[in-house]
Order: C-alpha cells, then structure tokens, then sequence
C-alpha cells in the first residue's frame, strides 16, 4: 500500500518509491507536516511535538495548550491571519472585507488510483493499480469553506502529486486571492535549490543555487490575478 492510515483516523503515511511522507491532524485540529525523507520501515505515528522550538512571542490561541502555537508548528497547509508570520499556502477575502480563516481538519477519503483535474495539465497514470491517492478535508465553519488537499502517491517513484480544491459552501461570493498546490515547511540546513532554467535548445540546463532565507519563485513573479468563488 501506498497510503496508510492509523486507527484513530489522523495520522496519514504516504509511501512513493524509496520514500515517506507524514501528516497528521493534531487534537487542536491543524493539519501538521512531521516527515519527507528516506522510506519508513514502520509505519507507526511519528510525534515530532516535542522536538518543535519555541520562537519568542509566538502566539499561543489556545491557553489550555501553552505549548502550541501556529508561528512554531511545521503546518500542512498554513493560512494567514492565526499568528503564523511566515508566508501562507492560501488566501481569501470575504464579502465583509475579511481575510482570516482558520481551517480545521474534518474527515479523510483514501481512494484507488489519481482522480483527474477537470480542464488543468495534469500527469496520467497507464495502470491505476499503481497508485494511491489520499484526501484530506479540512473546513472553516465561520466562513464555511471547505478544502481538500489530495496526495497522490506513485508508488514506484519518489513522487507525490498534489493538489488543492475550494469550495465556497456559503450564501455569500469569496475572492480566492491566493492558492498553492502545497507548502513545506523544511528545517534548517544547507539546502540547495535545483531547477532546470530552460532556453531553446538548452531545456535542460540545471542551476543550482543557496536555499536562503526569504521567498524564492520559479518565474521571479506571483500571479496577481484573482477568482471569485460563488455561493454554492
């Protein structure tokens, strides 16, 4: 199998080639990111709670879990607006002029195969027997908005194809301002940034840069476009 999940329903390993991948919704239902490296022997939870580092003032919501806080935890699929300072994975704007959700896991699908993305590029699998693919759904009730995120894991190969997709359940329109297909959260070390920088006959040339701090782009832009999401 390519996707296991435990008996309590919230603790998610994805498998792909020589590879693991971990998430799992917290008791205060945030969707956290505790492992991408070498393939796990075990596929037991990993709490990696314990080894977060406080920051100085981070916020702490929830005053019966002093230790927990937004700004520290190595989130999933981070938003804007819940003490988190580092830069969000989506944004939206509702029709009173406010843009803070706060996103809480709901339920899971795990489902053979990898679902199509209607009218976007895509890859495409010749033997569905070969992948796996996870949905996780995660919902806020003030603006009742609901996201899943979809892993697919493709089990010979170290890869996982993602996706996101919103769905505005309420009577009133959403501006979707900004949306990633996935956000990662690395620990600090010496990472290097690899990229193929193409030009005509020259596709395949790589550069390999510093992982510093701050934002890097692919394009060197950021879309600056933005959708509106009906009621329904």
């Amino acid at each position: 199998m390519a996707v296991h999940v435990d008996s309590s329903g919230r603790h998610f390993q994805l498998d792909a080639g020589d590879s693991s991948y971990i998430l799992e919704a917290t008791e205060e239902g945030a969707l956290a990111h505790w492992y991408w490296g070498p393939k796990l022997r075990s596929t037991s939870p990993v709490h990696r709670r314990e080894l977060l580092v406080p920051r100085a003032f981070a916020p702490r919501p929830f005053p019966e879990h002093e230790e927990f806080s937004f700004d520290v935890l190595p989130q999933e699929y981070p938003t804007w607006g819940r003490g988190d300072f580092r830069s969000p994975a989506y944004q939206v704007r509702l029709d009173d002029g406010s843009a803070v959700t706060d996103l809480r896991f709901q339920a899971y699908r795990h489902v053979p195969g990898k679902p199509t993305l209607s009218g976007l590029p895509q890859i495409y699998v010749d033997d569905p027997r070969s992948t796996e693919t996870l949905v996780v759904v995660l919902y806020d009730a003030v603006a009742d908005l609901l996201v899943e995120l979809v892993y697919t894991a493709l089990a010979n190969l170290n890869a996982i194809v993602r996706s996101a997709k919103f769905y505005n359940q309420s009577s009133r329109p959403l501006v979707l301002e900004r949306a990633l297909s996935a956000s990662v959260d690395l620990p600090e070390a010496g990472w290097d940034w690899i990229r193929l920088v193409g030009a005509w006959g020259r596709e395949r040339k790589i550069e390999r840069t510093v992982l510093g701090l701050g934002r890097k782009s692919a394009w060197g832009l950021e879309p600056s476009s933005e959708s509106v999401l009906s009621p329904g």
